[in-house]
């Protein structure tokens, strides 16, 4: 479940800033924007505002439990 986050009124979306998130480079692999809940595309994110790299990572990652999920392993 997604954290409680600040919601920024600067933002029509209600996005935080990075700054507010803590966006950083990433210090694991293991925990990235790319493998995070709220990535979307391949730049976007549904809780910080601007351009995301996959690589990079924020206070408000959630883990994706179907990244690298691949449906035709079940059969």
């Amino acid at each position: 479940m997604p954290q409680p986050y600040p919601q920024n009124s600067n933002s029509p979306e209600g996005l935080v800033s990075k700054s507010e998130a803590n966006y950083r480079p990433a210090e694991s692999p293991l925990q990235t924007c790319e493998k995070c809940a709220n990535f979307s595309g391949t730049t976007g994110c549904s809780r910080v505002e601007g351009r995301i790299t996959p690589s990079d990572v924020c206070d408000l990652y959630v883990e994706d439990m179907n990244a690298g999920f691949d449906p035709m392993s079940m059969l």
